[in-house]
């Protein structure tokens, strides 16, 4: 995992994506709560801060820590009650698409079977977030459509086995056919 620890995760926002100005001293549980609901396996490609008071949006949530990792994207919010972390896993992800609708902001949509999402971002920063998306999402649908012709194939090989079997067998008798 590239980033171990919260306040590494945090550190990386303040270095490389000009956070300063939206810091909030929730970010440090908010990010240790996206590493908890995370999986031994699951890396995380590239963490991120969304500040949406600043956009102008519906939604207005203030500040939430985010994270696109190996397996999913994951985000960290206060809700009226408590705090929550938003799962949207790859295999949901039907399309994700970036806007420059706002003159501060890009807007990258993630649609969803069930829903969309949109993430604001300064312009330096979507970047890098939306190619991180995609190539999360190519490689999963990749391994995903890899595995799809590996049980096919396994499947037409126990099938052709056990047709060869049945025949040697003698339980599927060849019939000669009758010449006309």
């Amino acid at each position: 995992m590239r980033y171990k620890t919260a306040a590494g995760m945090l550190q990386y926002c303040i270095d490389y994506e000009d956070q300063q100005g939206i810091m909030s001293d929730e970010l440090p549980e908010y990010f240790q709560m996206l590493l908890n609901a995370m999986t031994p396996e699951e890396d995380v490609l590239v963490p991120f801060v969304i500040d949406r008071k600043d956009v102008g949006l519906r939604k207005v949530e203030q500040i939430s820590a985010a994270a696109v990792t190996s397996e999913r994207i994951l985000v960290a919010r206060k809700k009226t009650l408590g705090k929550s972390v938003r799962t949207i896993p790859w295999k949901r992800i039907e399309e994700v698409a970036i806007s420059q609708d706002m003159p501060d902001f890009d807007l990258i949509h993630i649609y969803t079977i069930k829903e969309d999402f949109v993430i604001p971002l300064k312009p330096e920063e979507s970047v890098k977030v939306y190619d991180s998306i995609i190539d999360a999402l190519k490689k999963y649908r990749r391994a995903r459509l890899i595995r799809r012709i590996l049980i096919t194939i396994g499947v037409i090989v126990v099938a052709a086995a056990a047709l060869y079997i049945t025949y040697k067998l003698g339980y599927l008798p060849i019939k000669p056919q009758p010449s006309t």
